[in-house]
């Protein structure tokens, strides 16, 4: 015992040297920058899979951590968690500057609530899971979406054309594959059809619709039908009337603190979205009973018949329109839950396996320090 004692006194200055360092390191990157890995490809083609991102964090303040993790690994390793459970207090710094219509953020995942896909979200692991996603709308903002195209109060949104879009090409021949390559982010040849026709369903932004627009033998190219556009929704996300808002979406106001909603048959499936995890994150017991125009919403065990909003909001939304879940699925993401502003790529590794890709040196060349 008296070695180990003496072995502490020995090193004691080392460990508060060792201690220090790492207190100024964990402030710097909650507070100021801090790094990122993007693990899919739903902010294609702005941001890739592989890309290794700076964040801004005191561009709209810091905050402290939700709970206390082992860095850069899983959520659990065999059934194991790697974080505590116990919420930590939460505070905020000031900020200097408001988040804008445009701003790639990164925001704390979307909590789970009942009827989610168990491997949608979070949900126990509350503040650790960040994602990734371009802000296009604000509190009070309106939004709809009509055959693709999104309206921010009434106006196109102009960030359309940064978005990529799955289409349905129908060609009277096949395609050269060196085409494809250079002028489509993915592509799959589905069938040929008995007078010949190709049908392909291709990735590309609305840019490079005009590269296939010099092409003779294209028939026609339309954004994908119900049967190959519509991104299934999660189990519990299903609107009652069957209705899609992937492609199509009727006008809604983008909720703010104090907004009254009607709860009724004709309220908004986003609405809902959004009431159900803000409720959970204030820790109000909310629940639905019924479907259609059967269904009763009660709050702390009392039926209710309208809903006053305790957060501001905005949209997030993934440039890959037909490979991204976003506020489509989960609803709008509350100011609060947004923790930085993507400042440039650092580089980028091209493959599968992050570490891999790094050690053998397996980088795309051509986005080092590219700005978003």
């Amino acid at each position: 015992m008296e070695s180990l004692l003496k072995k502490i006194k020995l090193y004691r200055r080392d460990i508060y040297e060792f201690a220090s360092l790492l207190l100024v390191v964990l402030t710097f990157v909650q507070f100021f920058f801090a790094g990122g890995h993007i693990p899919s490809g739903s902010m294609e083609p702005t941001l890739k899979t592989g890309d290794v991102i700076i964040r801004n964090v005191m561009i709209y303040g810091g905050k402290t951590p939700a709970r206390i993790r082992l860095p850069y690994l899983p959520l659990t390793v065999k059934g194991w968690r790697t974080y505590l459970s116990w919420a930590l207090p939460r505070w905020r710094a000031p900020g200097y500057s408001e988040i804008k219509r445009g701003d790639i953020v990164t925001f704390e995942a979307p909590l789970a609530v009942e009827g989610d896909h168990a491997n949608s979200y979070i949900g126990d692991g509350e503040g650790l899971e960040e994602y990734v996603k371009r802000w296009i709308a604000s509190k009070k903002d309106t939004i709809s979406i009509k055959n693709g195209t999104v309206f921010i109060n009434g106006k196109e949104d102009p960030f359309c054309n940064r978005r990529q879009y799955k289409f349905d090409v129908l060609v009277n021949k096949e395609i050269p594959t060196e085409f494809l390559e250079k002028c489509t982010e993915e592509w799959e040849r589905k069938y040929v059809k008995a007078n010949g026709r190709v049908n392909y369903h291709i990735t590309m932004t609305y840019d490079q619709i005009k590269q296939y627009d010099r092409m003779r033998d294209i028939h026609g190219i339309d954004e994908l039908n119900v049967k190959a556009g519509k991104r299934p929704y999660w189990k519990g996300m299903k609107p009652d009337d069957d209705d899609d808002i992937v492609n199509d979406m009727k006008e809604i106001t983008v909720p703010y603190k104090g907004m009254k909603v009607k709860l009724d048959k004709d309220i908004h499936i986003l609405h809902i979205q959004t009431i159900q995890r803000e409720a959970k994150r204030h820790r109000i017991r909310f629940r639905i009973e019924g479907k259609g125009d059967t269904r009763r919403f009660f709050l702390n065990g009392q039926e209710i018949f309208s809903y006053i909003y305790l957060e501001d909001y905005g949209v997030c939304m993934g440039d890959n329109f037909h490979g991204s879940a976003d506020f489509r699925t989960w609803g709008f993401t509350p100011y609060s839950g947004v923790n930085a502003k993507v400042s440039f790529v650092l580089f980028s590794l091209n493959g599968e396996g992050f570490f891999y890709k790094l050690i053998t040196l397996n980088f795309r060349w051509g986005r080092y320090l590219t700005t978003v």
